[in-house]
């Protein structure tokens, strides 16, 4: 039986979503200034369509349209990595968070310097309490912007639950700096008094 994310987890990942459609919007402008209308569909207007499918509730067409994104993504890794993102976005509410993880995992294999698949590769691992992993991947994050909030106060909370309490309250600390927000999100277990 597929498992299902919580609906807090669900909303995070339809922004990364989001995220990634203005990323796509990017790459369809520059491909239209090189394309000719009517041309072959190329991995960003499957992409588009898939995602606009998905926004629709469509999840059965954006997993065919993203499938027909890989493909047509040839041996360009970044796009085919992209193509593998949008899947594991659908195929977290089609097939389950399982097989949403192994494509987050492909996409991350093809296009290591992908951020948004790694935060969703962490959200999603997080919120089936296979902490270990997620925090792996949120120092992944990390590594790129060491001062995106979400992803430190994430990686701070799970450092506090394994024992780390220092360096997990320093990571909370500065993720509350940079987005005061964030503070509402804080366990009650955790003080920072």
């Amino acid at each position: 039986m597929a498992r299902k994310l919580p609906r807090k987890t669900m909303i995070i990942i339809d922004c990364a979503v989001v995220a990634v459609l203005i990323l796509v919007a990017l790459f369809v402008y520059a491909e239209t200034r090189t394309n000719s209308p009517g041309g072959p569909q190329t991995p960003t207007s499957y992409a588009i369509q898939g995602i606009t499918a998905f926004k629709s509730g469509n999840l059965p067409l954006a997993e065919s349209l993203f499938k027909k994104e890989i493909a047509a993504a040839g041996s360009v890794k970044s796009k085919e990595g992209l193509g593998y993102y949008n899947l594991g976005t659908v195929a977290v509410r089609l097939q389950g968070v399982n097989q949403g993880i192994k494509d987050y995992q492909t996409a991350i294999s093809l296009s290591p310097r992908f951020p948004v698949a790694w935060m969703t590769l962490a959200i999603t691992e997080a919120s089936i309490h296979n902490t270990t992993l997620a925090l792996e991947d949120y120092n992944s994050v990390l590594a790129f912007d060491p001062n995106l909030p979400q992803g430190l106060f994430n990686s701070g909370v799970i450092l506090y639950d394994q024992g780390s309490k220092a360096e997990g309250i320093a990571r909370i600390d500065k993720a509350i700096q940079l987005q005061p927000t964030l503070s509402s999100q804080l366990p009650k277990n955790i003080n920072l008094s």
